[in-house]
């Protein structure tokens, strides 16, 4: 197969990752909101507890349809563009590709020890924890998606876009608390 083959399969791997992760951050917001409403209305607190259940039922299939092929595709599409393009050598040079690596590997870990442990409590019917790390996700993935589309070739530029990332999570973690979110 031609690197373009590879290349659009990527882009697929993604987009339907990127979807996972928008989907992902709506539905958390949208968990935070049923959960300061069930505090404040007693008489409709079962109505509010189902639709919560609900989402994050969907989330979760959400998760499993669209996150897990994704990451799966861009890793092996991924791999076969390194190995088959420029070669290993090279791609251990550059630190963009470097940092696209180390914060996937980042990301896919806490993907399935501390969202996933999130989820599981959401599930379990106990609130959601408020952190940063669900609002990590998106921003990171976002500077993977930049990293790989303007290739900087200093550090300079891989820790300006990890900045701006961790600013946005944090902004967001923010926002989310006070209910601007």
């Amino acid at each position: 197969m031609n690197h373009d083959v590879w290349l659009k399969a990527h882009a697929a791997g993604a987009l339907l990752l990127g979807l996972a992760l928008v989907h992902g951050t709506w539905a958390w917001h949208r968990v935070r909101r049923l959960e300061a409403q069930a505090h404040g209305a007693a008489a409709s607190a079962d109505t509010l507890a189902r639709q919560r259940m609900a989402l994050l039922r969907r989330l979760r299939s959400v998760y499993l349809l669209l996150a897990v092929p994704g990451s799966l595709l861009l890793l092996g599409s991924g791999t076969v563009m390194i190995h088959t393009g420029a070669g290993w050598a090279w791609a251990l040079q550059q630190p963009w590709l470097l940092a696209m690596l180390g914060v996937t590997l980042l990301e896919f870990s806490e993907g399935i020890t501390i969202t996933r442990q999130h989820l599981d409590t959401a599930l379990a019917g106990r609130p959601a924890r408020d952190d940063l790390a669900p609002h990590l996700d998106l921003p990171l993935f976002l500077a993977v998606v930049w990293l790989g589309l303007a290739q900087p070739r200093a550090w300079s530029g891989v820790a300006l876009a990890l900045a701006v990332a961790l600013a946005a999570a944090g902004l967001m973690a923010w926002a989310a608390r006070r209910g601007r979110f």
